[in-house]
Order: structure tokens, then sequence, then C-alpha cells
């Protein structure tokens, strides 16, 4: 399965503050032709903000993205196999789209 850029999956994400990794969604920003290669860059999202982190973004649309209950878009990027995508889960309205976009600029800008 190759997903699209904007799409939200389920992935096991790494964890910073333990060993291991744990299941949760994330978004896919990388591009198709990346994404092809069979690996995808990825931010995770969380519902809560704690610990503070210097860049998120609050989904707006959480029924475009499938996702329950309120939540961020935290700029912890991360590259994963394609492997491990568990599943499929919306697609990131336009509106978040947009303000990712922006919240990857000033991470990844000079």
């Amino acid at each position: 399965m190759t997903c699209d850029r904007w799409e939200a999956v389920a992935v096991p994400f790494p964890f910073r503050e333990r060993v291991g990794s744990g299941r949760r969604p994330a978004i896919v920003v990388s591009a198709r032709p990346f994404n092809g290669s069979g690996h995808y860059v990825m931010c995770m999202i969380i519902t809560r903000s704690e610990p503070a982190w210097p860049t998120v973004h609050s989904i707006t649309d959480l029924s475009a993205a499938s996702l329950p209950a309120p939540s961020i878009v935290r700029m912890k990027l991360c590259t994963l196999d394609a492997g491990l995508i568990e599943k499929r889960l919306g697609r990131f309205a336009e509106v978040d789209r947009c303000a990712v976009r922006l919240h990857m600029h000033e991470v990844l800008s000079e």
C-alpha cells in the first residue's frame, strides 16, 4: 500500500521518553514519489501538548482525518518503513494541510 501526503495513518511511532514505541496516529508529510520507495516521513498526532513542544498545530477538522478526540500535530518528524503502517485513518482537510505546511516551513527553513 502506498499512502499519499496528508493521510492520517496508524503506526507504532517511536517514543523519546522511553524505550520502544506505541500505536498512535501520524500524518504523512512526504510526497508520493518518496513514499513509493517504501518509506514515509511523518509527524506524530497526539491528544495533548504536554510536555511543551516548540511547534504544534491543533487539528480543526477531526472528522476528515478520522480522529476521535481533539488532537494536535506535533512537528516531531520521523521516517518509518511502509511495512509499519497498520491502517489508513483519513485525510487532512485543506485548512489543516495549510497550517501543517506553514509549521513545517518554520521548522525546516533558516
